[in-house]
């Protein structure tokens, strides 16, 4: 291994312009592999938490592959500065330019050419009735000599034509009648009490549409689970009952694609008179819902902030980016923002160290509200899960639901405590010790050999493989309907094969490794870390991982960039299709270098799964960790 602060040079592959790729990276790196193993073990991550909040270094991010110098910015001095825009597997962008109904082609009669003037009237006295709805009697209306499909049409009709109507075919007094009433399927009636769906109920749903509403979700500082969970609240269903193609960023602006079963378009659209930092539209009826992984990709659109440097070293940084490509790792959000790394929860789980992995998640660390704060403390402290969960105000936290589990299961039954925390956030455990081994591979492989590739390598040349990466599957059994898992070759003695082809898995009991050193190295760090690569199969079947594999290197697709000045720190420097909607207009900004700052405006493309944070790392040569990066714009400021 070369020593810290020394520079290695690797040459081989051939690039598109016929050129020699070159890798050039200080050595930085724990990839030789000792130290590495004080964060996974209990008083390893005690030390570590104490002694500072996680940087790349800690989860193996170490390499460059660029030649160029780097500058100096800041990521996400505002979290305007990052927007992410999903590309759909059409090569589509989640597009939001309107928030009007959707054009539908209705085939159906016109109400009062199938109901007469008396029902019609009922129906509407029902529809706005403003008192408790469970009090307003229901509208029968006798169908003994209409047929099926007759009836058929007056249900689509009514919930057409009453959005918080609902109707049902029933036997009344031996004939056939449907019952309409107003709607307990999840409307917000008087005082803000939520009906749930009545069993037994018919949800009418005209059958020109598809039973999915598609519709596009922007949402700025908040994550995608948690934008969810509150449209699921405010519409009265379960957050289960939506569906994504992929979560985006938390501190950014960003707009993805979103589906729910049968839910009017109207309902969807009311709701941004209530939501705050999101807006719904672009709404429409299709006939499957979105799939996890039902994307082929993100555009970004990105300011770099304070930037020190001047043009022709921004240009080469920039340029180096678009020939060469960027180390394809996991980003620093993978790990999470605090001192207890999540891939160390994630290795206590897979271990069966269920007292450690509670530990973990319940461990006091800095950094926290004072609520929060103060409940770890007293878990700490008393190790009373009643009285911690009483104090927590954030019920529905990992730690409020481990302290609920706990309060149901106590300490003698772990593995159920711990099952009260979300399935998927619960692999988003595991998955981050998975991004954790794969960076750390990675490192070691580019330190080691450059961008080489050599014999026994797993490659493949085919762009449109299908990769799944099993961090983004939630659940983590199967691969989707319609899609393949991936079994990439081995590159034989004398074939030849680009760096760009070559991919390492993701550790797990169905994949395959390199037929090389390589190998060795995953035996190895999982050795060290008291996993056994032979043994995978976990005897709890959701910590089972299966494994996947991911490109090495990532080159951008469509990259532009462009500096500008700017004075004002706190103006946005990117104009939205939201922003458009909203009436906003963009600051102005100083392009004669007249302005007191200087930033750097930049758009790629990005596969999916791969971390745009990881490009920006490689132009800018520089830590991009949240704690490096505010300490970076404070001596900066």
């Amino acid at each position: 291994m070369s020593l810290p602060g020394k520079k290695r040079v690797f040459e081989d592959d051939i690039g598109s312009d016929g050129k020699k790729l070159k890798c050039d990276h200080e050595v930085k790196s724990t990839a030789g592999d000792e130290d590495h193993v004080a964060t996974t073990t209990r008083a390893g991550v005690e030390a570590h938490a104490d002694a500072h909040r996680l940087q790349e270094t800690d989860v193996g991010i170490t390499e460059f592959v660029g030649q160029h110098a780097g500058f100096t910015g800041v990521i996400k001095q505002r979290y305007s500065d990052f927007v992410v825009t999903e590309i759909d597997v059409e090569g589509r962008l989640a597009s939001l330019d309107s928030t009007e109904l959707p054009k539908e082609e209705n085939h159906l009669p016109k109400l009062e050419e199938v109901l007469d003037t008396d029902t019609i009237s009922k129906l509407k006295c029902l529809s706005d009735f403003l008192e408790d709805s469970m009090s307003t009697p229901p509208v029968e209306i006798d169908m003994e000599t209409f047929d099926k499909e007759r009836r058929r049409i007056v249900h689509e009709l009514v919930r057409s034509s009453f959005h918080n109507l609902e109707s049902n075919t029933e036997e009344r007094d031996g004939r056939k009648t449907i019952v309409v009433s107003r709607s307990k399927g999840g409307q917000k009636g008087f005082h803000g009490k939520t009906y749930k769906f009545q069993k037994g109920i018919r949800q009418s749903w005209p059958a020109f549409r598809g039973n999915y509403t598609h519709f596009t979700l922007y949402k700025e500082n908040v994550d995608t689970i948690e934008s969810v969970n509150i449209i699921a609240k405010y519409l009265g269903m379960k957050p289960g009952a939506f569906a994504y193609a992929g979560v985006k960023d938390k501190r950014a602006k960003t707009f993805q694609r979103v589906s729910v079963y049968r839910t009017e378009a109207i309902k969807l659209l009311n709701l941004n008179k209530r939501l705050r930092n999101m807006l719904i539209g672009n709404i429409g009826y299709f006939k499957d819902a979105l799939k996890l992984g039902d994307l082929s990709g993100n555009r970004f659109q990105i300011v770099l902030r304070n930037v020190k440097g001047s043009p022709e070293t921004i240009d080469k940084a920039l340029s180096s980016l678009c020939e060469i490509g960027f180390l394809n790792y996991y980003g620093m959000q993978r790990f999470g923002t605090t001192s207890v790394p999540t891939h160390a929860i994630g290795l206590a789980l897979l271990k069966g160290d269920w007292k450690l992995a509670v530990e973990l998640i319940l461990k006091p660390r800095p950094g926290d509200d004072d609520n929060t704060s103060e409940c770890r403390k007293l878990w700490f402290e008393t190790e009373d899960a009643k009285k911690a969960f009483a104090l927590l105000k954030r019920k529905n936290s990992n730690e409020g639901n481990l302290l609920r589990g706990l309060q149901s299961h106590g300490t003698k039954d772990l593995v159920n405590a711990l099952n009260f925390i979300p399935r998927n956030m619960r692999l988003m455990y595991i998955h981050s010790y998975q991004s954790y081994l794969w960076n750390r591979i990675v490192s070691k492989r580019v330190n080691k050999y450059g961008l080489e590739t050599i014999e026994g390598d797993l490659v493949s040349k085919a762009e449109d493989e299908i990769y799944v990466d099993e961090g983004e599957v939630q659940d983590n059994e199967t691969v989707q309907e319609g899609k393949r898992k991936f079994v990439p070759a081995s590159l034989r003695s004398g074939q030849s094969c680009s760096i760009y082809d070559t991919v390492l898995p993701l550790f797990g009991h169905d994949v395959k490794y390199p037929n090389n050193e390589i190998a060795d190295w995953y035996r190895e760090f999982l050795r060290q870390d008291g996993l056994d690569i032979d043994n995978m199969r976990h005897r709890v079947k959701c910590y089972a991982l299966s494994g996947s594999y991911r490109r090495i290197i990532v080159r951008p697709k469509t990259v532009h960039w462009s500096l500008l000045r700017y004075d004002d720190p706190k103006i946005s420097l990117i104009r939205t299709n939201y922003d458009s909607l909203n009436g906003e207009v963009k600051a102005e900004n100083d392009s004669n270098n007249e302005g007191e700052f200087q930033a750097v405006q930049l758009e790629f493309s990005l596969p999916s799964s791969s971390y745009a944070t990881m490009a920006l790392r490689e132009i800018l040569r520089i830590d991009t960790s949240s704690a490096f990066q505010s300490n970076l714009n404070q001596t900066i400021n």
